[in-house]
C-alpha cells in the first residue's frame, strides 16, 4: 500500500512540477519541460519514470486545452493515475520479454 502511495504522490509531484515550468515558461514546449524535470529530479529510475509520466500526462492536456486550470489537471491525474500505472507496468513488462 505504501509503495502505491508514493507512486502517486511521485505522478503527482511530476505533474505539478510541469505546470510550474509552463507557468514560468509559457512557450516551452514539452521537450523542454521534461528536460527540466529531469535536471531537478534527484531520485532513483522508478521514481523518475513515475514524475515523466505525471509531467507528460498534464503537457498532453495543457496542448489540447490550453485554458484549463491547474486544478483540472491535478484532477484530471488522480482520476486517471491507476490506468497510468497499468501502462507503466505494461510497458516495463514487454522490455523485459
Amino acid at each position: 500500500m505504501k509503495k502505491k502511495i508514493d507512486k502517486k504522490i511521485t505522478l503527482m509531484a511530476g505533474g505539478s512540477a510541469a505546470i510550474s515550468y509552463k507557468k514560468r515558461f509559457p512557450n516551452a514546449d514539452t521537450e523542454e519541460t521534461i528536460n527540466n524535470l529531469m535536471k531537478e529530479i534527484v531520485a532513483n529510475t522508478e521514481k523518475k519514470i513515475f514524475s515523466v509520466a505525471g509531467a507528460s500526462f498534464v503537457l498532453k492536456i495543457i496542448e489540447r486545452k490550453p485554458n484549463v486550470t491547474e486544478k483540472e489537471l491535478m484532477q484530471s491525474l488522480v482520476n486517471e493515475s491507476e490506468k497510468i500505472f497499468s501502462s507503466i507496468e505494461n510497458q516495463f513488462l514487454e522490455q523485459t520479454k
